[in-house]
């Protein structure tokens, strides 16, 4: 073979090699190794003692661990997965604590056997730490940790802070001071109270609801009633509907709402609901059944849909 004729195979192999992913700088990159698929989809949750920003967070474990902090809506992601992964947070050094990642979370889901509306002393100062290095002051409209705020309670006296101890009354104001100046650690009953007032908040506005009783062996739909939350006061209007073709009489019912969801109501008529309300803080997923009592009409059950 001449020369030419070399050059020229050269050239035809050299381009085939290309073509073909070969060596060389210019190369695809390597594919992925054995075992190694597309990064898991993520979910988010909220954490929220009203909404709480630049909240710092890990949730589950490598591979599917995700970690950064909260957005200006308390959110944070995590990959589902059954049984849920854990997620911790933390304020700089400060370990809040951890919690089942979910749809809400908040500083009782920090706390084993908490309950919202119950008294719980460790849960009321995750709260008043919270609240009190938000970045003006005022929770009622969210909470914003500063970057700042971060760094200055990065050192170890931040990291040793325990809020079941019974010397965090002691610990918790030169934190604060520390990393806000001037700013004083909130009280007990001002942060309880806020704290409780948010996660009211969740459930309040208008409710479409009916209740049903068996009638002849089969659950029907018994009536219609028209509820308001707001805080912890439920008002509303019922409508019977049944027996269809007559004309019925509308009732009033009044109640309350706990922080946790926990509805108890009567009726102008005597009957009594009961029930509780859930939310993970969408419309579509704030909604609440129970049972109702009436002395004359026997019993049955009642569900709600947030409008």
């Amino acid at each position: 073979m001449n020369v030419s004729n070399r050059l020229a195979l050269l050239a035809s192999l050299t381009g085939l090699l290309a073509a073909c992913g070969g060596g060389g700088d210019d190369a695809a990159a390597p594919a992925a190794p054995v075992g190694a698929g597309p990064a898991a989809a993520t979910t988010k949750g909220r954490f929220i003692d009203s909404a709480v920003a630049n909240l710092g967070y890990t949730c589950g474990v490598a591979p599917n661990q995700t970690s950064g902090v909260t957005d200006s809506l308390g959110q944070f992601d995590f990959v589902p997965a059954t049984p849920a992964p854990s997620c911790t947070f933390k304020v700089g050094a400060v370990v809040l604590g951890s919690a089942a990642a979910d749809a809400v979370l908040t500083p009782y889901s920090l706390v084993a056997g908490a309950t919202p509306g119950t008294a719980n002393t460790t849960v009321t100062n995750i709260a008043r730490f919270l609240q009190s290095i938000d970045s003006d002051n005022n929770p009622a409209n969210g909470i914003t940790i500063q970057a700042e705020t971060n760094a200055a309670l990065s050192g170890a006296a931040a990291a040793a802070l325990s809020f079941s101890s019974p010397g965090f009354d002691a610990a918790a104001p030169a934190l604060v001071a520390g990393a806000i100046p001037g700013r004083a650690l909130v009280a007990s009953t001002a942060a309880t109270n806020a704290m409780n007032l948010t996660l009211l908040g969740l459930y309040a506005g208008n409710y479409a609801c009916t209740y049903s009783g068996v009638v002849n062996g089969t659950n029907t739909v018994l009536g219609t009633v028209a509820v308001t939350l707001t805080a912890d006061v439920l008002t509303g209007v019922g409508t019977p509907t049944y027996p269809a073709g007559v004309q019925h009489a509308t009732f009033d019912i009044d109640g309350s709402l706990t922080p946790a969801g926990i509805s108890n109501s009567s009726t102008s008529t005597g009957a009594t609901f009961g029930g509780n309300f859930t939310s993970d803080g969408t419309v579509a997923g704030t909604k609440a059944t129970g049972i109702w009592n009436d002395s004359s009409l026997g019993s049955g059950t009642w569900s709600c849909q947030h409008q």
